[in-house]
């Protein structure tokens, strides 16, 4: 059929003919492709904005690697990393660069694997981040977790953060009902304070802790009141060595609260944070760490940061995950 089109001049030398030799290749090869991730928990109900599987193979089919991907699920795909470090790279239990670490275990294009990276979708009320089905595609050890959360690694929750995830809480834009009612908005009210909405709190703690008006006491309960309110199962000791004048230990004890909230409410035993810009020379570099090492990296600011709690962002995102010294050359 195709010798015919090419002879009749339907097919253009190069695309076009290319195109239907991929087309007629993919129909066979699918189904074991499929087959593979749904031991994995890639269902056509993992996403409702798209179907998983059909996804992750169109991928692979576009970049002619529909094959190579069979021949590599055929024998005895890579585990991720079980390795722990420590010296060079502080606390964190393994830092590299996920494109690299996918393309050496299975042979993919490097195309594939970006395009892998950057897939995400819906499922029910929460978002499927980029990075969770790349790591399940690939990784043998690595699947989809049924029901909450992200990945199940090596028997152990792994919670994934693409850039500009959130560690949960209430999302950015959310006007804050009934401030005037908390112990913050109580000391506010009778100074006529104007708060809006997209108020910093550390901000306003600091302006508040600089007038002769408020008791030092009152506001130090005040802002472990929100703390608790909003991050109840966080762990913090939000009092322990703060300055309510200083904007830095301010922000961080809010950060820490609602880093410390959502590991704790969800059981989190691995976190994975991966640069998921495309373009950028930090794009795939990844850092694998115990939530317990979240309280010095948020001081830090390394390897990622955190957007500051405002008024109607209480779960701000990560701005930024990476640092050049680990960025692909």
């Amino acid at each position: 059929m195709m010798a015919k089109l090419n002879k009749d001049g339907l097919l253009q030398p190069d695309n076009e003919l290319e195109y239907i030799k991929r087309y007629l290749t993919k129909r066979p090869l699918e189904g074991g492709v499929k087959k593979y991730l749904l031991s994995k928990n890639i269902t056509d109900t993992t996403l409702e904005d798209k179907n998983a599987p059909d996804a992750i193979v169109d991928i692979l089919h576009q970049n002619g690697d529909l094959q190579t991907y069979l021949n590599y699920i055929s024998e005895e795909p890579m585990t991720f990393t079980r390795e722990v470090r420590s010296g060079a790279t502080g606390q964190y239990a393994y830092v590299g660069n996920l494109i690299d670490k996918m393309k050496r275990a299975s042979g993919l294009k490097e195309e594939t694997l970006n395009d892998l990276l950057v897939l995400k979708g819906t499922e029910g009320s929460r978002g499927v981040g980029m990075g969770e089905l790349a790591m399940a595609t690939i990784f043998s050890d690595v699947s989809m977790r049924t029901g909450a959360g992200d990945l199940t690694w090596n028997n152990q929750y792994l919670e994934v953060k693409g850039s500009g995830a959130r560690l949960g809480g209430d999302f950015s834009g959310k006007p804050y009902q009934g401030f005037e009612h908390t112990a913050l908005g109580k000391l506010t009210a009778p100074l006529n304070i104007n708060v809006p909405d997209g108020t910093d709190v550390a901000k306003l703690v600091n302006g508040l802790a600089e007038m002769e008006e408020i008791d030092q006491k009152d506001l130090m309960q005040a802002l472990m009141e929100f703390a608790k309110k909003h991050y109840p199962d966080n762990t913090i000791d939000i009092a322990s060595g703060i300055n309510l004048s200083h904007y830095e230990s301010v922000r961080e004890a809010l950060q820490l609260a609602y880093a410390s909230d959502y590991a704790n409410k969800h059981n989190v035993e691995w976190y994975i944070m991966i640069n998921t810009v495309l373009g950028q020379k930090a794009f795939g570099q990844y850092y694998l760490f115990r939530p317990s090492s979240l309280q010095q990296y948020i001081k830090t600011g390394l390897p990622f940061n955190i957007g500051a709690i405002k008024l109607n962002d209480l779960g701000p995102a990560l701005l930024t995950i990476g640092a050049a010294k680990f960025a692909k050359k």
